[in-house]
């Protein structure tokens, strides 16, 4: 009798990445994004950024899949525009206990508030 062994083979960050962008193309027509291998690491990871845009948990769950083939290899950031920021600025102004996470320590800067608000916007 033979012994034998499951073994669990992760596909190359290159297919992962076509593959990812695929879906996230689907997912979200007429998003601009990047998703780039790291260099010099030798570990395969992929950096996924967008700007607005979907929320980054609509995100995570378009590219779990994808998260699964590269042993969860795959960074994630969502950045802003300054006019999104400014947007967020106003609804924070004009509702301000709406959002969890009121001000900062600096003097009453809504900073975590406006981060809190586009968190939870789909730009």
């Amino acid at each position: 009798m033979t012994n034998t062994k499951t073994e669990h083979h992760f596909d190359s960050p290159v297919q992962i990445a076509k593959d990812a962008r695929r879906t996230i193309r689907k997912t979200f027509p007429g998003l601009k994004f990047s998703l780039t291998g790291s260099s010099g690491t030798g570990y395969g990871w992929l950096n996924l950024s967008w700007t607005d845009g979907p929320k980054t948990r609509d995100m995570d769950a378009a590219i779990a899949e994808y998260r699964t083939r590269t042993r969860d290899r795959i960074l994630t950031q969502r950045d802003y525009t300054p006019e999104a920021i400014d947007w967020a600025t106003q609804q924070v102004a004009q509702k301000p206990h709406e959002w969890a996470s009121a001000y900062d320590h600096d003097g009453g800067s809504p900073y975590y508030a406006v981060r809190n608000c586009l968190a939870d916007t789909t730009l």
